[in-house]
């Protein structure tokens, strides 16, 4: 969140690295993730069957969260649901139903695939996505005797890279501002680990802890290539030379999801300008909004230059006016333009785009990414942060999450909390806006069998989950 940072968001890779899982009547196969656990070396090859279609109420949810049929899967891949209770638990019901396999899907609210991790669970498994998923299904409805295979040796599957990952971190920042400034992959990324010795040195890894490091190394050779700037200088050729990224085609996404755009090395190595700031964050306010901030741009190249400057929004909204529309800048120089965003009867949302800046020596596009919010107070998702998985029977534990309108921004309504099921208990929730803006912080205390304990936080017509297993 600190204003001279580079903060990184994630972007997807054009491939990934993933294991595969053939279905019969599929034309190719599908990309699977194993999970944590011991894995076989071999396929797991037999009939797939999809557990909500086993005897028994509990099992018609897919879910595979409580006991299944005994013997119900002998031989077999079992086929599940993601959610509700953790991958450790369907895993061992599946195989005390006698399964010799587990192939999970994702839900539509978290589509991707990515690593299970499985606990104490033994049974070999892998996940899929959710759209993989549902198509999987689909061919078991069609046929109860479908044979599917999960083979857990990685290959690399080609995919659309115009999206950002779920995990990535959203804006605005703690104070208003833009975050993150750029994009970088971080996804799927192969990469040099000591943990993964015995399988050679190298993993295949994803995060912000992926993409973040991307930026750093494009950082260093950067300094290395054009030796003398200032750190500031240098975080505007890293952030303002991006390339405008879009999931559509069409419009480039909201700039507290990307900031500027995608990593673009060449631009950053041949740009001639600089700007400081190099984003215009102009806050959260009301429907009216009158703001002015200024924009110093310095000619880094090595001649003189004239440099042209326009402003577009991003869907419907405000445009900024700019006090000079041409400056030109001697070598070494700088010069200070002045950004004005002017706006009434602003509907709740966001307006946002980018400050233009071209050279006539380069090719590059200096773009300068602006927002504003005017927050609605109705929430339209809630932010659970990385809230504990298990804990002993009747222990207390927290969890903290956020509310936020459909523009990222906080709301203000109370959240209710309610215990859902497991016999936990519900002890306290609190405020913790004058230290983290929105945030609010949740005392449990779990129930007295080992079973989940599901907590209900609703907030408006939001209602979200969090589960903690009772050992």
């Amino acid at each position: 969140t600190s204003p001279s940072a580079i903060t990184v968001g994630n972007s997807l890779n054009e491939r990934i690295f993933a294991a595969t899982t053939v279905v019969d009547g599929a034309l190719q196969p599908y990309a699977s993730f194993p999970g944590s656990g011991p894995n076989q070396l071999s396929a797991a090859t037999g009939q797939m069957v999809d557990v909500s279609t086993l005897d028994g109420t509990l099992a018609k949810n897919g879910l595979a969260c409580a006991t299944l049929p005994a013997g119900s899967l002998r031989g077999k891949i079992a086929f599940i649901l993601r959610g509700t209770c953790t991958f450790e638990i369907k895993l061992n019901n599946a195989q005390d139903a006698g399964a010799i396999a587990a192939l999970i899907y994702t839900t539509a609210a978290q589509p991707d695939g990515f690593t299970m991790s499985v606990g104490a669970a033994t049974l070999p498994a892998c996940l899929v996505s959710n759209a993989d998923g549902l198509d999987i299904k689909q061919r078991l409805a069609q046929n109860n005797a479908v044979q599917g295979s999960l083979n857990f040796d990685k290959s690399p599957f080609l995919v659309n890279s115009a999206r950002i990952d779920d995990s990535s971190s959203r804006g605005p920042s703690a104070d208003d501002s833009i975050k993150p400034d750029l994009l970088a992959v971080g996804s799927s990324v192969y990469t040099a680990s000591a943990r993964s010795l015995g399988a050679g040195g190298y993993l295949t890894a994803s995060g912000t802890s992926l993409s973040a490091p991307m930026v750093a190394g494009a950082a260093a050779l950067l300094k290395a290539a054009r030796p003398g700037l200032t750190a500031r200088q240098y975080r505007s050729l890293l952030i303002n030379s991006t390339s405008a990224f879009s999931t559509d085609l069409v419009n480039p996404v909201s700039v507290e999801l990307g900031g500027a755009g995608l990593l673009n090395m060449s631009a950053a190595l041949k740009s001639t300008v600089a700007a400081i700031p190099s984003s215009l964050g102009f806050g959260i306010g009301g429907n009216t909004v009158d703001g002015s901030q200024t924009v110093t741009l310095i000619n880094i190249g090595s001649t003189s230059d004239t440099f042209s400057v326009s402003a577009s929004r991003i869907g419907d909204g405000l445009i900024p006016s700019v006090s000079d529309s041409s400056v030109q800048i001697d070598a070494g120089s700088a010069k200070t333009i002045t950004v004005n965003l002017q706006g009434t009867q602003l509907n709740a949302g966001q307006y946002q785009g980018f400050l233009s800046i071209r050279s006539t020596q380069t090719d590059v596009e200096t773009r300068l990414a602006f927002w504003y919010g005017v927050p609605s107070n109705v929430a339209r998702r809630i932010i659970v942060f990385d809230p504990p998985t298990t804990g002993r029977q009747l222990a207390q534990l927290s969890f903290q999450f956020r509310p936020l309108d459909a523009a990222g921004i906080p709301t203000t309504d109370a959240p209710v909390i309610t215990a859902a099921s497991g016999g936990g208990t519900v002890i306290s929730t609190d405020s913790l806006d004058d230290s983290i803006p929105g945030v609010y912080e949740t005392q449990v205390r779990l129930g007295s069998t080992r079973e989940d304990n599901v907590f209900q936080i609703q907030v408006g017509k939001i209602v979200t989950s969090v589960t903690i297993t009772a050992r």
